[in-house]
């Protein structure tokens, strides 16, 4: 489905500044030279997200001797606002013209919008540190709330085992695979998936993923057969629950499907299985017509 908003980040600008105001009559923020950088040591369990601590993040920071970090109380802090340089786009604020930086748009874009605390909160998994981490940080020092409740963090896309990268030339996006590939299709590989870890793109895993998703619109669309076993039916539907419960485990969601799709077609099928199939697939927005 397409976005509800397609947030700007100038639109927001007054709101950013606003946004930091608050951080630095709270405590969590000071100026230094034009920019504005955040209390890191004021925010408990920093890093958490990324199963960091403070003090290693501090030990890695201790021989930095650039010109910001001289402006920092901690080398570790991080830039909520940054005063302008020559030639660059720049807004006016309390502490002279100068530009938001990289963490504090998100924070103040998801607030405005989606209230002070997220249900699901994803990207990929190099946003885990520093970027979602500082969003949970300032965000939490602002409104005194839990940021988001689920973090949501994917791995990459490689094709043919190599990292898809627009340098590389071997770049997809969803609307190129559909120029060539059933959508189905392409949702039911991704369901294959672990969406934590690396996806490996192939076209032979590809054509596999048409050939299983064949066999389960073959055994979705056979006659019924057979005396169904409620309790044997339950069994799988709880099963696939508990998978799909794991941390979003789609891949496990999956192999419980054609567990079912096995003692189905061994003689077990009527309209509650044949609903409890659908049911299952349509959580991977696959649907037999």
């Amino acid at each position: 489905k397409p976005a509800t908003r397609h947030p700007r980040v100038v639109e927001f600008m007054a709101d950013i500044i606003r946004f930091v105001e608050d951080l630095i009559e709270k405590g969590f923020a000071y100026e230094s030279q034009g920019d504005v950088y955040f209390r890191v040591e004021k925010s408990h369990n920093y890093a958490k997200l990324a199963n960091k601590t403070l003090e290693d993040l501090e030990l890695g920071a201790s021989g930095r001797t650039d010109e910001e970090t001289a402006r920092k109380e901690n080398p570790v802090d991080f830039a909520l606002w940054k005063s302008a340089k020559s030639g660059e786009i720049s807004w006016d604020s309390p502490w002279g013209p100068g530009r938001p930086g990289w963490h504090i748009e998100c924070s103040v874009m998801s607030t405005e919008i989606l209230g002070d605390t997220i249900d699901i909160h994803g990207g990929g998994a190099d946003l885990e540190f520093p970027h979602h981490t500082n969003e949970i940080a300032q965000s939490e020092a602002k409104t005194g709330k839990t940021f988001a409740n689920y973090w949501m963090h994917n791995g990459f896309v490689n094709i043919d085992n190599v990292k898809m990268s627009k340098s590389l030339g071997n770049f997809i996006t969803v609307h190129d695979a559909l120029k060539t590939l059933d959508g189905q299709v392409l949702r039911f590989f991704f369901a294959t998936q672990h969406y934590r870890k690396p996806i490996n793109f192939t076209e032979k895993v590809v054509r596999d993923a048409e050939t299983n998703l064949k066999y389960l619109k073959n055994t979705y669309e056979q006659p019924f057969s057979g005396t169904v076993d409620s309790q044997e039916l339950q069994a799988f539907k709880d099963k696939f629950v508990a998978a799909m419960d794991e941390d979003f485990n789609a891949a496990n969601g999956i192999t419980v499907v054609f567990e079912m799709a096995k003692w189905i077609n061994s003689g077990n099928y009527d309209a509650s299985v044949k609903q409890a199939l659908a049911d299952m697939l349509e959580v991977f927005g696959i649907v037999f017509i």
